[in-house]
């Protein structure tokens, strides 16, 4: 039988040691992360043109265990710059090897390793790195495709953004490997405007997911998606046979757009006829726009279910004092009916008592259609 009595004490002091020496190293690098980030706070905010030559010097002086440090401040630092301050940060990422590693890591076998390069390359990779993000979109780990998706608007800062791009971002819709579909579109809308054609083109012919997609970021991009976005939104909330889910996020995005070409489309998709989704998200659409037309429908919908009659008087109270007043009209005219107990309800939650009209200024100037990009559309 063998003696166990001299080798649990001797393991006891070898996990010691080693936890004392792993937290020393972390305290080591902690406080060589404090020493050098103002360092490099000052190369970076030098506009001599010299921040590569310094950081290169810095790290020439540094010790291996500070050099990692270095890395670190250096990684931290590009998330929160832009434009050619970054340039000398990214040189010394590539010149100290860390790039070079990170497209070697990419394709390792351990999908920790890959994810670790798909961070280093989304954050400090060269545009061309977006090909290898772009590939591991269809990775077998759902963190590694999560973080290449990431990575791809800063790699593509400010670069012309390829068709090849978002068809491999609107791909991972569907199927067994398909991305959340939130950060697609964050994705997506991170990359801006140049991608509204490739998007109008998944609107009218992907399947429902990437409609949904592409329709939520279109909006997302607002009045910079143009007219056409707004003509291809239009048609799709009245599109026959399509699906309910479709025409209601496209009805959404019409509203996000901020472009007066919206408001006749989202009033026809309030008639009666059209799905109640489709006509609460029309509902809502109208109220981000603060168009003054659509008080009269919209008061008409207080006679309908909850859930749209709710939506309509939530929506009147969102275009000001003249949705207001159709409010506290309808709630005194018809103060036992549906749309009566509607009106009062939504009164009440702003402090209005629903038996007395809302006071309309007797002069107020009529709303324009002049586009603000914002949270309000319409101005006077």
């Amino acid at each position: 039988m063998i003696s166990l009595s001299g080798t649990l004490p001797a393991l006891l002091v070898f996990t010691t040691v080693a936890r004392l020496r792993l937290a020393g190293s972390w305290r080591g690098r902690a406080k060589a992360v404090a020493r050098l980030r103002p360092v490099v706070a000052g190369i970076v905010a030098a506009e001599d043109g010299s921040g590569a030559e310094q950081l290169r010097a810095l790290s020439a002086r540094l010790h291996r265990a500070e050099r990692r440090a270095l890395t670190e401040v250096v990684l931290s630092f590009l998330a929160k710059i832009r434009g050619p301050a970054r340039q000398p940060l990214l040189d010394q990422l590539m010149h100290d090897g860390t790039v070079p590693r990170a497209y070697q890591d990419v394709h390792s076998r351990s999908w920790v390793r890959r994810a670790h390069g798909a961070d280093i390359l989304g954050r400090a990779g060269p545009p061309a790195a977006a090909e290898e993000l772009a590939a591991l979109l269809n990775d077998p780990t759902a963190e590694v495709r999560n973080i290449a998706a990431a990575g791809l608007p800063i790699v593509l800062d400010g670069e012309r953004v390829d068709r090849w791009v978002v068809d491999a971002l609107l791909r991972t819709a569907t199927g067994a490997r398909q991305l959340p579909a939130g950060l697609v579109v964050e994705v997506l809308h991170r990359l801006g405007s140049p991608v509204t054609p490739q998007l109008l083109v998944a609107l009218s012919s992907g399947s429902d997911e990437v409609r949904e997609i592409a329709a939520q970021t279109l909006g997302l991009l607002g009045a910079t998606a143009g007219a056409e976005a707004a003509a291809g939104l239009a048609e799709v909330v009245h599109e026959p046979g399509g699906t309910t889910a479709v025409r209601a996020r496209a009805a959404s995005a019409l509203g996000r757009l901020g472009l007066p070409a919206a408001v006749d489309p989202l009033l026809g998709a309030l008639e009666e006829e059209q799905p109640p989704q489709v006509r609460r998200a029309a509902a809502t659409a109208l109220a981000e726009l603060g168009s003054p037309t659509a008080i009269a429908p919209l008061t008409r919908l207080l006679d309908s279910g909850y859930s749209l009659a709710s939506t309509a008087a939530s929506s009147l109270a969102r275009l000001g004092p003249r949705g207001l007043a159709a409010l506290a009209e309808v709630a005194r005219d018809h103060p036992g009916s549906t749309a009566g107990r509607y009106a009062q309800a939504e009164l009440a939650r702003h402090g209005v008592r629903g038996q007395r009209p809302a006071r309309t200024p007797a002069a107020e100037p009529e709303l324009t259609g002049t586009q603000l990009t914002g949270t309000r559309y319409w101005s006077r």
